[in-house]
């Protein structure tokens, strides 16, 4: 049985379009009394909880986080409306057949929703703002 973990930002009736024929057992952040906690913390709470997966749609944590140091798979749903996407869709289609295959500890992105960052990306925008933060307070008078 694969013990999956449905983030924060997920509703748990989205487990409901999970195929029945599959061996699962759904829990949630919230259930867990995990709410609020940091994602790297997240992590390494629920791989030692036996938590198998984490299912979540918060992107932003590919490029927060190193996934060489991943102790758990983490799927990222991207859904596209363009595409005809939906979380719905994502958890009834894209979903099941990665999690009847062998998932390394990275992230596994569904969907074809708009390409999450890099962590270099995220560095560089990260850098940019601070930037931005320090020409703005050396142009005040103190």
């Amino acid at each position: 049985m694969t013990t999956i973990l449905l983030d924060e930002n997920l509703d748990f009736a989205l487990a409901s379009f999970l195929p029945s024929d599959l061996d699962v057992e759904v829990t949630t952040v919230q259930l867990e009394g995990w709410r609020g906690r940091v994602n790297g913390e997240l992590f390494q709470l629920a791989a030692r909880a036996g938590i198998n997966v984490i299912i979540t749609k918060d992107k932003k944590m590919l490029g927060q986080h190193n996934e060489r140091t991943l102790p758990l798979p983490v799927i990222v749903l991207a859904p596209s409306a363009r595409h005809g996407e939906t979380l719905e869709t994502l958890m009834a289609d894209q979903v099941p057949q990665l999690l009847r295959q062998r998932l390394d500890n990275r992230f596994h992105i569904v969907g074809k929703g708009p390409a999450p960052m890099t962590q270099e990306e995220a560095k560089r925008m990260q850098q940019a703002r601070e930037e931005d933060a320090r020409r703005e307070d050396g142009g005040r008078d103190h």
